[in-house]
């Protein structure tokens, strides 16, 4: 029988393995962040300079945690940088979305990677979510307890269906999915605030979504005192 995680793994079984682009475990200061995105798992872009099998620890580390703060490696206004060091032309549309959720649900301008930090329940790459159904239970029950346990957010945004039920399965159990969950999770009280994914049809912005009044609690939730 495969293992939960060969569909998703196969999607870059053709590549040598030292081309393997590494598993996604966040993107963005995740350790200070105050809102954290968490989807369904990191699209695959062979263009995008981005960690393989052989980078050392240390770079991969940086990557991930100053990945939306420019230089060598990282990203710019929401653009990835190209294995030969330009950046892409336009923004990524998933990255520009989240940013202006960010934005609306904080009131303010929001910092890729400073204000927010972005996670997934299948932290391994491919495109159109080719291989979640199979691995998001294994992974999420493996992995997003973990990673939600080191973030500071106060406010975490669940974005589309997979990672929804995902959520569900293995932080939530009992509890009423109201577009605004108050739970403890990763050990905190934090608000869990359900939003369709950015390329998902119908009504998107936080405002349409949660309406005047939740979209307010979110808002004071992430400016209240530390």
């Amino acid at each position: 029988m495969d293992h939960p995680c060969a569909d998703v793994v196969r999607v870059q079984q053709s590549e040598p393995a030292s081309s393997f682009q590494l598993p996604e475990p966040w993107s963005g200061r995740l350790h200070e962040a105050p809102l954290l995105f968490i989807s369904s798992n990191p699209s695959l872009s062979e263009k995008e300079r981005y960690p393989v099998a052989d980078w050392p620890d240390d770079e991969v580390e940086r990557f991930f945690m100053r990945r939306f703060e420019g230089g060598e490696d990282g990203a710019e206004n929401n653009r990835t940088r190209a294995t030969d060091g330009t950046l892409g032309r336009r923004p990524v549309a998933f990255w520009a979305a989240t940013q202006a959720r960010a934005a609306e649900l904080m009131g303010r301008h929001a910092t890729p990677g400073i204000d927010y930090a972005l996670t997934e329940v299948v932290h391994c790459k491919s495109q159109n979510e080719e291989g979640v159904k199979h691995a998001v239970n294994f992974c999420a029950d493996r992995y997003l307890d973990r990673v939600i346990s080191l973030s500071p957010a106060r406010v975490l945004v669940i974005y589309g269906a997979p990672a929804k039920a995902a959520v569900v399965a293995s932080l939530l159990k009992g509890l009423a999915q109201h577009p605004i969950t108050p739970a403890t999770v990763g050990g905190l009280s934090r608000l869990v605030v359900f939003l369709p994914a950015p390329a998902s049809f119908g009504p998107k912005t936080a405002l349409k979504v949660l309406g005047p009044t939740g979209l307010a609690q979110v808002q004071a939730r992430l400016s209240a005192p530390t």
